[in-house]
């Protein structure tokens, strides 16, 4: 005796097995537009803020959105593959990282510019580029930090005393390299992958 063994309604059964996997590929599809969207911002908001004392406010004004850089097709389903982009040609001021005084104090008396940068810790006096004391121009309002690029403030030349050059200080910290410090980028692509396997749980049936 032989006993066959087939699949009883072979055709309609293909046909579910079909859109089965295109209710796949829509899942996975509507997942990575979720994650290039509004996960990215939301995950680097969080993660950067944990090591740099910054507000997620700063952090979200540097999204620049995303774009395509690939896809695959499944199914006849596109899914496409993003790249997030944050704004990377402005630097912080030291003004964005609680640095004290906001103002030049009155008269000549001596003061310390200090800052934190990081959210742990105590803070610091902020370095100098130059070497030279670092000065607040402004006695009256906020006011950016100063380097002298030469060791006097006035020089007399011909045509009588001048102000030596200054320039104003940066942090050369932008949110694309916070995002990629040592203590950041780990955690955002750990949290990345969990949205992403989150979603594909929630979008695919």
């Amino acid at each position: 005796m032989a006993i066959t063994i087939e699949i009883s309604d072979y055709d309609n059964v293909m046909r579910g097995l079909k859109d089965c996997q295109k209710d796949l590929a829509k899942g996975v599809r509507r997942t990575m537009l979720d994650v290039a969207r509004r996960g990215v911002k939301t995950v680097a908001r969080n993660e950067v803020t944990k090591v740099y004392n910054i507000k997620k406010g700063d952090v979200s004004a540097k999204y620049k959105g995303y774009h395509e850089v690939g896809s695959i097709t499944l199914a006849g389903v596109v899914i496409p593959f993003f790249e997030v982009d944050f704004e990377s040609n402005r630097t912080f001021t030291p003004t964005h990282f609680q640095m004290t005084p906001k103002a030049r104090p009155g008269g000549r008396r001596k003061y310390t510019v200090r800052w934190k940068p990081l959210k742990t810790g105590g803070k610091g006096p902020l370095p100098s580029d130059t070497g030279f004391p670092v000065f607040l121009a402004a006695a009256n309002g906020p006011s950016l930090p100063w380097n002298r690029l030469q060791a006097k403030s006035w020089v007399k030349g011909a045509n009588g005393w001048t102000h030596t050059p200054i320039e104003v200080i940066h942090t050369h910290l932008a949110v694309p390299q916070m995002i990629d410090n040592e203590k950041v980028q780990p955690h955002v692509e750990s949290e990345i992958s969990k949205r992403i396997e989150n979603g594909l749980q929630k979008n695919i049936p």
